[in-house]
């Protein structure tokens, strides 16, 4: 499955971790008290809302991917031009 944040929500609940590329937060889906989710294009399609920062840019290692901060500050760079790493 390609990597991108719009994932179905069996790709979240299923992963170990999630971690989001805007804030670049790394958490595991049971620490995660309040889900968010938003429709995408009309309502084909959901992505999770990262609880740290609102923004829809989280992914799950539920899809096959290792998520860890480098993968995210790659990911950021990649869709979120050059925006400030911390």
């Amino acid at each position: 499955s390609p990597l991108l944040p719009f994932q179905s929500q069996d790709h979240f609940f299923s992963s170990e971790y999630v971690g989001c590329f805007d804030c670049l937060t790394l958490m595991k889906p049971s620490e995660i008290q309040k889900w968010n989710w938003t429709d995408l294009r009309q309502g084909v399609g959901t992505t999770f809302l990262c609880p740290n920062c609102g923004v829809d840019s989280v992914l799950g290692d539920g899809a096959g991917y290792l998520v860890t901060r480098e993968l995210l500050i790659a990911m950021k760079r990649r869709f979120k031009g050059k925006s400030k790493i911390l």
